[in-house]
């Protein structure tokens, strides 16, 4: 209960609180009379008034309710806080559900990709300056009468605009805006593409090794997956046109191969589409991996050589933007789009508004184009150090592969166990992950380094203690 204060006067709301803890410690149970509010006054020296705006503000919080000349009673409560059975109720759970938490094949590959920095570039290659500015500049012009609240599932015809002019000049691509979607993330787009395309056991064609989040959405979605190997070339044609059932779509990343940074040679693009064409199949082109080239004229991608509408061209600009955004887009055949655009307002909705408009002017202005030329210039020079550094350390006893893009490097270390490898990355904090886990078939330990993180200098310092960890004789001395 209230007790008597020996200092300052209780204000209505100290007095209602003390009474609430009485009530819920069960000092004061349901049904135990209250004094009057004159004897609460006179008994804590505080006006009447007080006392009964103290009542008043329980009766309205339904502590309290007063009866006449029967008096002021504690009231029945119904608890608020409901304690937890001591079970676990076992949640009945779809097929889908089921199987995501049954089958150990949906276990995330063994990666540390924060190593390779998920993909993305360092911190110091975003271009955070300008696009802060473009988001004050666009806050600021901003008015209740300019802004839109028209929702555009496919994304902002501004954006789209933008993306058709960058498509043009920097792909080779020919696309109008009424083909570009706009996503919040590409890996919703081929969940999307997989509904509307693809039938419970339909078959998939994915390569080895490859993309490990799209070989889980394959199995989530209950498809046959057949994993495709690659060579120099690309995805092994002659292997791909083995199959049966026929691959009622192909995943592939032509560009810059994800992980092994192969290039699709001209001739295997060319043969895909033609595969594709006879088996009336589909081609997914994930072209995340191709911002950053080292090696001159780039081979056009599939989308731009594709005169038959067999290919649905999926790309980001997390590479080059992450974590500023994640917007991603597909450029899909015009009589795709429609049930497309009814598909992702139910799965995704839209992206959102803000990073639209700035992305859009980023891209009009051409600064992230210029920007990414400079990088790709930075990159192109600590590429060819870690390299060299590599070569001096290790001589030939490390393979590695003439890819000419992307921001890691595949290395390969034949005679070295594989746990001595990783521990000796990590011992000298370089970069460096085994891509095994990310084979289907005939698993072989090859590792990517990421040379973009850091700075030729730093770089070497890396390279030299990963050496020394792995306790091998200097070149010098073989």
């Amino acid at each position: 209960m209230v007790q008597k204060s020996s200092s300052d006067k209780p204000g209505y709301r100290a007095i209602a609180a003390d009474i609430i803890a009485a009530i819920d410690d069960g000092k004061l149970v349901q049904g135990a009379t209250l004094e009057s509010t004159r004897m609460l006054a006179q008994r804590l020296n505080i006006s009447r008034d007080t006392a009964v705006r103290a009542y008043n503000f329980l009766v309205t919080h339904n502590y309290i309710e007063s009866d006449g000349a029967r008096g002021t009673f504690v009231k029945e409560r119904l608890s608020t806080v409901y304690k937890r059975k001591n079970v676990s109720r076992q949640i009945e759970l779809s097929q889908f559900g089921q199987a995501l938490s049954t089958d150990a094949a949906f276990t995330p590959p063994q990666i540390d990709f924060s190593q390779l920095n998920f993909g993305a570039v360092p911190k110091e290659a975003l271009p955070v300056k300008r696009w802060r500015e473009i988001l004050q500049e666009q806050c600021q012009s901003l008015t209740l009468r300019n802004m839109k609240y028209e929702v555009d599932v496919a994304g902002s015809l501004e954006l789209r605009s933008a993306l058709k002019k960058y498509l043009h000049t920097a792909r080779g691509i020919e696309a109008d805006p009424d083909e570009i979607i706009v996503f919040n993330i590409s890996l919703t787009a081929v969940a999307l593409l997989f509904k509307l395309l693809l039938e419970k056991g339909d078959t998939v064609a994915v390569e080895d090794p490859g993309y490990g989040a799209i070989k889980q959405l394959s199995k989530a979605h209950d498809l046959r997956l057949v994993a495709i190997p690659i060579d120099a070339q690309g995805i092994d044609m002659e292997i791909l046109n083995q199959q049966n059932p026929v691959p009622r779509i192909v995943y592939v990343t032509p560009a810059h191969q994800d992980p092994t940074g192969t290039t699709m040679s001209l001739l295997r693009r060319q043969a895909l589409l033609h595969w594709a064409q006879q088996n009336n199949s589909y081609i997914i082109e994930d072209d995340f991996d191709s911002y950053f080239s080292y090696s001159g004229a780039q081979i056009p991608t599939l989308k731009a050589l594709d005169t038959d509408d067999r290919v649905i061209y999926v790309s980001t600009f997390w590479q080059i933007l992450y974590p500023l955004t994640t917007a991603s887009f597909i450029v899909a055949p015009p009589s795709l789009i429609p049930v497309l655009l009814r598909g992702k307002a139910l799965s995704e909705g839209v992206a959102e508004a803000m990073l639209q408009t700035t992305l859009a002017e980023i891209l009009n202005s051409g600064y992230l184009q210029t920007h990414t030329r400079k990088w790709n210039n930075t990159f192109a020079a600590r590429r060819r150090s870690a390299l060299f550094q590599l070569k001096k350390a290790f001589g030939a006893a490390i393979e590695t592969q003439n890819d000419c893009g992307g921001l890691n490097m595949l290395l390969r270390l034949p005679g070295i166990a594989p746990q001595l490898v990783t521990s000796a990355a990590r011992e000298a904090e370089l970069p460096l992950v085994d891509i095994v886990s990310l084979f289907e078939n005939n698993p072989d330990h090859l590792y990517l380094l990421h040379f973009a993180s850091a700075s030729e200098a730093q770089m070497t310092t890396k390279i030299i203690a990963f050496h020394r960890h792995l306790h091998l004789p200097l070149v010098t001395d073989r």
